[in-house]
């Protein structure tokens, strides 16, 4: 059976912030994943997933106080200070809800200077993190973005060469070979978002429930999979292929 999360900051986001919680619950997730957790107190998030029997599974840093404005600053040259802070806060709430991945945001930065701030920061993070917490990098979006592709960040993993830090791995189907390509990366993956559902029938190769659950046990993945994609129309209805996984 295969650890399903959901992205409380993509689904449901039309009720109340303890409603989706147990929307989650009863939709038939274990877990949730809320990268910005810090404009509610730990502890009402706390009650919130003793509740509805849910693991908060993944948090992300940066901001702690997130109005609009930059999302994120590892890879950023003379934002140390900022990521340092934004660091500790984040650690701080892993501890208290007993978040056992942490999603380092890199934030939009180009060039070799930008390169060395990030492997600088991750190292710092990776001395700082207590054992219990896995950090998570993946590509993000936008055009500026530092991280842009899968394989940029497996050769930023791989480089650090510490099981502590891992990828969060986006899959949507959407590209040629998305197995072959998972499966090339499997020892780097600790975390895998859908950034599209899957569908519950599909061509040979296409990306299906079936195909992903045999892809899964394939490569012996034990993490969670969050469903971390905006639904069209009602939430219920694109989560069809949950019951292969289940």
């Amino acid at each position: 059976m295969v650890k399903l999360a959901a992205d409380l900051s993509m689904l449901w986001t039309g009720l109340p912030w303890a409603e989706r919680f147990e929307a989650a619950a009863v939709a038939g997730f274990t877990g949730v994943v809320v990268p910005f957790p810090y404009d509610n107190p730990a502890k009402d998030t706390q009650m919130a997933l003793l509740r509805n029997g849910l693991t908060l599974v993944m948090i992300a840093t940066p901001p702690p106080n997130y109005t609009g404005g930059a999302r994120g600053f590892a890879a950023v040259p003379g934002a140390e200070d900022r990521f340092a802070h934004d660091l500790r806060r984040a650690l701080r709430y892993c501890e208290a809800l007993r978040v056992p991945a942490l999603r380092v945001l890199a934030g939009d930065a180009i060039g070799s200077d930008a390169a060395g701030t990030l492997r600088r920061n991750l190292n710092k993070a990776v001395d700082q993190s207590p054992a219990n917490i896995t950090l998570l990098v993946g590509p993000e979006p936008g055009a500026d973005a530092f991280l842009q592709t899968r394989s940029q960040v497996a050769q930023l993993v791989s480089g650090a060469g510490t099981p502590v830090l891992r990828m969060d791995w986006p899959l949507d189907g959407a590209a040629p070979g998305w197995q072959d390509d998972l499966r090339a990366h499997a020892a780097l993956v600790s975390h895998i978002t859908l950034t599209a559902p899957p569908q519950e029938k599909s061509p040979a190769g296409g990306f299906s429930a079936a195909a992903l659950e045999q892809i899964l046990e394939e490569i012996g993945y034990t993490g969670w999979v969050t469903a971390g994609y905006q639904p069209r129309g009602a939430v219920e209805k694109t989560h069809g292929w949950m019951a292969r996984l289940l």
